[in-house]
Formats: C-alpha cells, structure tokens, sequence
C-alpha cells in the first residue's frame, strides 16, 4: 500500500481507496457517459432533412404536414441530444 497525492486537494491518501476522503475527488475514469452519447445516431436529424425535401416538392395542403414532422423530429433530436453531423 502506497501514499499518492491527491490531484485535487494534493493531501497524502492511499493508492487503493477510489475516492480521496479529504475532498472526495473520484479516481475512477468516466467512459460510461461518452460511450452512452457516441451510440447515439442522427435518425431524427435524418428523419427532418428527408420530410423537408419531400415539403419542398408538395402540394401546399400538405406542406402543414410535413412542417409539423420536421420541427417535431427537430425538437425530439435537441430532447435528446442526438450527435450532431
């Protein structure tokens, strides 16, 4: 068992405890929550850009329609918060 510094508080802890019982700085990397955000994929960024190629090429009684899907995908992909391009 060895005495390291704590990188936050730099006070002398063991080198076996996971958090520094000084200032309660974690040893432990965080991969968990980027792994979570790369899984995440651009359907409803998709989903947007092909109903509004689709409005640009309808009828205007539909165009409604088709504007409402656009800014509800939109808005469930900012909810989300699904990677960007």
């Amino acid at each position: 068992m060895a005495l390291i510094n704590c990188p936050e508080c730099s006070k002398e802890i063991s080198d076996t405890v996971e958090n520094c019982p000084h200032c309660g700085y974690s040893f432990k990397p965080k991969t968990e929550s980027k792994s979570k955000k790369e899984k995440k994929s651009g359907v409803f960024q998709i989903i947007s850009i092909v109903t509004f190629v689709i409005a640009l090429f309808t009828p205007k009684l539909f165009l409604n329609f088709f504007v409402l899907i656009v800014i509800g995908s939109a808005i469930i992909s900012l909810i989300r918060r699904e990677k960007r391009w």
